[in-house]
Protein backbone atom coordinates (compact mmCIF):
# COMPACT_ATOMS: atom_id res chain seq x y z
CA UNK A 1 0.00 0.00 0.00
CA UNK A 2 1.12 3.24 -1.23
CA UNK A 3 -0.12 6.70 0.21
CA UNK A 4 0.29 9.92 -1.06
CA UNK A 5 -1.52 13.21 -0.21
CA UNK A 6 -4.26 13.56 2.39
CA UNK A 7 -6.90 15.94 0.36
CA UNK A 8 -8.04 19.64 1.28
CA UNK A 9 -7.74 19.21 4.93
CA UNK A 10 -8.67 22.00 6.60
CA UNK A 11 -7.80 22.52 10.35
CA UNK A 12 -10.15 21.65 13.04
CA UNK A 13 -8.08 20.40 16.29
CA UNK A 14 -7.39 22.42 19.19
CA UNK A 15 -3.56 22.55 20.51
CA UNK A 16 -3.12 20.72 23.03
CA UNK A 17 -5.04 17.90 21.31
CA UNK A 18 -4.37 14.27 18.82
CA UNK A 19 -6.81 15.92 16.40
CA UNK A 20 -4.28 17.83 13.45
CA UNK A 21 -6.80 18.00 10.58
CA UNK A 22 -10.03 17.30 9.44
CA UNK A 23 -11.93 17.72 5.92
CA UNK A 24 -15.19 18.26 3.99
CA UNK A 25 -15.13 14.52 1.87
CA UNK A 26 -14.37 14.02 -1.43
CA UNK A 27 -17.44 13.71 -3.98
CA UNK A 28 -19.14 10.54 -3.31
CA UNK A 29 -18.73 10.60 0.92
CA UNK A 30 -20.56 12.51 3.12
CA UNK A 31 -18.95 12.11 6.26
CA UNK A 32 -15.53 14.11 7.01
CA UNK A 33 -12.18 12.12 6.92
CA UNK A 34 -9.94 12.90 9.79
CA UNK A 35 -6.11 12.69 10.65
CA UNK A 36 -4.89 12.53 14.09
CA UNK A 37 -1.16 12.33 15.55
CA UNK A 38 -0.34 11.00 19.11
CA UNK A 39 2.50 9.29 20.14
CA UNK A 40 4.53 9.20 17.12
CA UNK A 41 1.88 7.85 15.38
CA UNK A 42 -0.88 8.91 12.64
CA UNK A 43 -4.03 7.62 12.64
CA UNK A 44 -6.33 8.41 9.58
CA UNK A 45 -10.47 7.98 9.48
CA UNK A 46 -13.33 7.81 7.09
CA UNK A 47 -16.73 6.49 6.78
CA UNK A 48 -19.77 7.23 4.55
CA UNK A 49 -22.48 4.63 5.89
CA UNK A 50 -24.42 5.43 2.55
CA UNK A 51 -21.71 3.90 0.25
CA UNK A 52 -20.95 1.57 2.78
CA UNK A 53 -17.35 2.52 2.87
CA UNK A 54 -14.74 3.35 5.81
CA UNK A 55 -11.32 2.83 7.17
CA UNK A 56 -8.88 3.00 9.53
CA UNK A 57 -5.46 3.13 9.24
CA UNK A 58 -2.16 3.58 11.72
CA UNK A 59 0.63 4.73 10.10
CA UNK A 60 3.93 4.42 12.52
CA UNK A 61 6.80 6.35 10.50
CA UNK A 62 10.11 3.99 10.43
CA UNK A 63 12.16 6.32 8.69
CA UNK A 64 12.99 10.18 9.70
CA UNK A 65 10.60 12.64 8.17
CA UNK A 66 12.58 14.17 4.67
CA UNK A 67 12.94 17.50 3.18
CA UNK A 68 12.09 17.50 -0.33
CA UNK A 69 14.69 19.52 -1.43
CA UNK A 70 17.30 21.72 1.33
CA UNK A 71 14.84 23.16 3.48
CA UNK A 72 12.03 21.46 2.28
CA UNK A 73 12.42 24.09 -0.38
CA UNK A 74 11.15 22.00 -3.79
CA UNK A 75 12.29 24.11 -6.71
CA UNK A 76 10.05 23.36 -9.76
CA UNK A 77 11.88 25.47 -12.97
CA UNK A 78 15.32 26.98 -14.05
CA UNK A 79 14.44 30.59 -12.40
CA UNK A 80 13.63 28.77 -8.79
CA UNK A 81 10.22 31.44 -9.48
CA UNK A 82 8.34 28.45 -9.06
CA UNK A 83 8.54 25.99 -6.53
CA UNK A 84 6.75 24.07 -3.41
CA UNK A 85 7.22 23.47 0.32
CA UNK A 86 7.26 20.01 0.72
CA UNK A 87 8.11 17.22 2.94
CA UNK A 88 7.76 13.54 2.97
CA UNK A 89 7.37 10.45 5.34
CA UNK A 90 8.83 7.91 2.71
CA UNK A 91 8.78 4.66 4.54
CA UNK A 92 5.60 4.17 7.37
CA UNK A 93 4.45 0.92 8.64
CA UNK A 94 0.57 0.64 8.15
CA UNK A 95 -2.02 -1.33 10.36
CA UNK A 96 -5.69 -1.08 10.10
CA UNK A 97 -8.97 -2.38 8.95
CA UNK A 98 -10.86 -1.68 5.07
CA UNK A 99 -14.88 -2.02 5.21
CA UNK A 100 -16.72 -2.41 1.36
CA UNK A 101 -19.82 -3.86 0.66
CA UNK A 102 -20.36 -4.76 4.42
CA UNK A 103 -17.38 -6.43 4.84
CA UNK A 104 -14.07 -5.33 6.77
CA UNK A 105 -10.78 -6.41 6.32
CA UNK A 106 -7.98 -6.52 8.36
CA UNK A 107 -5.02 -4.88 6.47
CA UNK A 108 -1.26 -4.11 6.62
CA UNK A 109 1.55 -3.11 4.75
CA UNK A 110 3.96 -0.34 3.71
CA UNK A 111 3.11 3.57 3.17
CA UNK A 112 4.44 6.85 2.17
CA UNK A 113 2.83 9.74 3.53
CA UNK A 114 3.51 13.05 1.10
CA UNK A 115 2.61 16.85 1.36
CA UNK A 116 3.48 19.64 -0.80
CA UNK A 117 2.05 23.39 -0.84
CA UNK A 118 2.71 26.58 -2.42
CA UNK A 119 1.03 29.29 -4.48
CA UNK A 120 2.98 29.29 -7.32
CA UNK A 121 3.80 25.51 -8.40
CA UNK A 122 4.29 25.31 -12.25
CA UNK A 123 5.92 28.20 -14.57
CA UNK A 124 3.28 29.33 -17.35
CA UNK A 125 5.24 26.72 -19.97
CA UNK A 126 4.21 23.99 -17.53
CA UNK A 127 1.64 21.62 -18.75
CA UNK A 128 2.09 19.05 -16.13
CA UNK A 129 4.16 16.64 -14.33
CA UNK A 130 5.24 13.06 -13.75
CA UNK A 131 5.86 12.11 -10.32
CA UNK A 132 7.21 8.75 -9.16
CA UNK A 133 7.31 7.34 -5.14
CA UNK A 134 9.34 4.23 -4.87
CA UNK A 135 10.29 2.12 -2.27
CA UNK A 136 13.36 -0.21 -2.95
CA UNK A 137 13.06 -3.84 -1.53
CA UNK A 138 16.73 -2.70 0.24
CA UNK A 139 15.30 -0.12 1.72
CA UNK A 140 15.88 2.51 0.05
CA UNK A 141 13.67 5.41 -1.24
CA UNK A 142 13.58 7.51 -4.32
CA UNK A 143 11.08 10.19 -5.43
CA UNK A 144 11.31 11.71 -8.78
CA UNK A 145 9.43 14.74 -10.46
CA UNK A 146 9.91 15.96 -13.94
CA UNK A 147 8.00 19.27 -14.99
CA UNK A 148 6.75 18.70 -18.79
CA UNK A 149 6.58 21.67 -21.39
CA UNK A 150 4.27 19.55 -23.60
CA UNK A 151 3.58 15.52 -23.60
CA UNK A 152 7.36 14.52 -24.26
CA UNK A 153 9.41 17.18 -23.07
CA UNK A 154 10.97 17.66 -19.91
CA UNK A 155 11.37 21.29 -18.85
CA UNK A 156 13.02 20.70 -15.31
CA UNK A 157 13.41 17.35 -13.03
CA UNK A 158 14.84 16.99 -9.07
CA UNK A 159 14.91 13.97 -7.47
CA UNK A 160 15.67 12.91 -3.57
CA UNK A 161 17.50 9.49 -2.66
CA UNK A 162 16.77 8.57 0.85
CA UNK A 163 19.09 5.86 2.38
CA UNK A 164 18.32 2.77 4.74
CA UNK A 165 19.42 5.14 7.60
CA UNK A 166 16.96 8.02 6.29
CA UNK A 167 19.48 10.08 5.15
CA UNK A 168 18.15 12.17 1.68
CA UNK A 169 20.63 12.80 -1.19
CA UNK A 170 19.17 15.26 -3.55
CA UNK A 171 19.55 14.09 -7.62
CA UNK A 172 19.98 16.67 -9.93
CA UNK A 173 18.23 15.96 -13.72
CA UNK A 174 21.79 14.29 -15.16
CA UNK A 175 21.83 11.13 -12.26
CA UNK A 176 19.07 9.09 -13.72
CA UNK A 177 17.56 8.26 -17.09
CA UNK A 178 13.99 7.60 -17.39
CA UNK A 179 12.75 6.40 -20.27
CA UNK A 180 9.32 5.15 -21.83
CA UNK A 181 8.62 1.78 -22.70
CA UNK A 182 4.60 1.65 -22.99
CA UNK A 183 1.76 4.12 -23.20
CA UNK A 184 -2.01 3.60 -22.59
CA UNK A 185 -5.55 5.16 -24.18
CA UNK A 186 -8.05 6.71 -21.88
CA UNK A 187 -11.41 5.30 -23.05
CA UNK A 188 -13.01 7.94 -21.21
CA UNK A 189 -10.84 11.09 -22.30
CA UNK A 190 -8.76 10.00 -25.03
CA UNK A 191 -5.60 10.99 -22.79
CA UNK A 192 -2.82 9.52 -23.51
CA UNK A 193 -0.82 8.38 -20.80
CA UNK A 194 2.87 6.89 -20.48
CA UNK A 195 2.25 3.97 -18.41
CA UNK A 196 5.40 2.07 -18.41
CA UNK A 197 9.33 3.26 -17.75
CA UNK A 198 12.85 2.21 -18.00
CA UNK A 199 14.64 3.83 -15.03
CA UNK A 200 18.19 3.66 -14.41
CA UNK A 201 20.54 5.67 -11.81
CA UNK A 202 23.92 4.21 -12.77
CA UNK A 203 25.74 5.39 -10.25
CA UNK A 204 23.77 3.85 -7.44
CA UNK A 205 23.62 0.49 -8.94
CA UNK A 206 20.03 0.91 -10.31
CA UNK A 207 18.10 -0.43 -13.58
CA UNK A 208 14.49 -0.93 -12.97
CA UNK A 209 11.31 -0.94 -14.57
CA UNK A 210 8.15 0.58 -13.64
CA UNK A 211 5.12 -1.29 -14.25
CA UNK A 212 1.43 -0.29 -13.40
CA UNK A 213 -0.25 -2.67 -11.37
CA UNK A 214 -3.52 -1.92 -13.14
CA UNK A 215 -3.63 0.64 -16.77
CA UNK A 216 -6.97 2.06 -16.26
CA UNK A 217 -6.03 4.21 -13.21
CA UNK A 218 -7.04 7.12 -14.48
CA UNK A 219 -9.02 9.96 -12.43
CA UNK A 220 -11.60 11.72 -14.00
CA UNK A 221 -13.21 14.54 -12.10
CA UNK A 222 -17.38 15.10 -11.38
CA UNK A 223 -16.91 18.09 -9.75
CA UNK A 224 -14.25 20.29 -12.31
CA UNK A 225 -15.37 19.54 -16.01
CA UNK A 226 -11.90 18.40 -17.91
CA UNK A 227 -9.88 17.51 -15.39
CA UNK A 228 -8.60 14.41 -15.30
CA UNK A 229 -5.41 12.87 -14.08
CA UNK A 230 -3.76 9.28 -13.81
CA UNK A 231 -2.47 8.43 -10.32
CA UNK A 232 -2.18 5.00 -9.20
CA UNK A 233 0.10 2.28 -7.76
CA UNK A 234 3.12 0.48 -9.25
CA UNK A 235 5.70 -2.31 -9.38
CA UNK A 236 9.28 -2.11 -9.58
CA UNK A 237 11.06 -5.13 -11.25
CA UNK A 238 14.63 -5.86 -12.53
CA UNK A 239 15.38 -6.85 -16.50
CA UNK A 240 14.65 -10.43 -15.43
CA UNK A 241 11.12 -9.75 -13.96
CA UNK A 242 12.03 -10.40 -10.38
CA UNK A 243 9.87 -7.62 -7.86
CA UNK A 244 12.60 -5.55 -6.68
CA UNK A 245 9.86 -3.09 -4.77
CA UNK A 246 6.91 -0.84 -5.22
CA UNK A 247 5.94 2.71 -6.06
CA UNK A 248 3.27 5.31 -7.03
CA UNK A 249 3.22 7.54 -9.79
CA UNK A 250 1.18 10.71 -10.49
CA UNK A 251 0.83 11.54 -13.94
CA UNK A 252 -0.74 15.37 -15.22
CA UNK A 253 -0.98 17.36 -18.41
CA UNK A 254 -1.91 14.81 -20.92
CA UNK A 255 -5.67 15.75 -21.12
CA UNK A 256 -6.37 18.45 -22.94
CA UNK A 257 -7.59 21.35 -20.57
CA UNK A 258 -6.53 18.96 -17.64
CA UNK A 259 -3.80 20.27 -16.05
CA UNK A 260 -3.66 19.36 -12.64
CA UNK A 261 -3.92 22.46 -9.64
CA UNK A 262 -1.78 21.97 -6.76
CA UNK A 263 -3.25 19.42 -4.05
Amino acid sequence: MLYRDIPLFVSRGTSPGPLILSSQPPAGTEEDWTLQFDDGQFTFEMADRKQGIAFHLDFQPTKPLVFQGPGGYSVKSDTEASASLYYSFTRAKVAGSVRVAGQTHEVTGSAWMDREFASNHLAENQIGWDWFSLQLDDGRDLMIYQLRSDRDRVDYATGTLVAVDGTPRYLKRDAWRLDVTRHWTSPATQGRYPIGWRLALPDQGLDLRIVPLLDAQENVSRLIPGLAYWEGAVELQDADGRVQGQGYVELTGYVPGGRLPLE
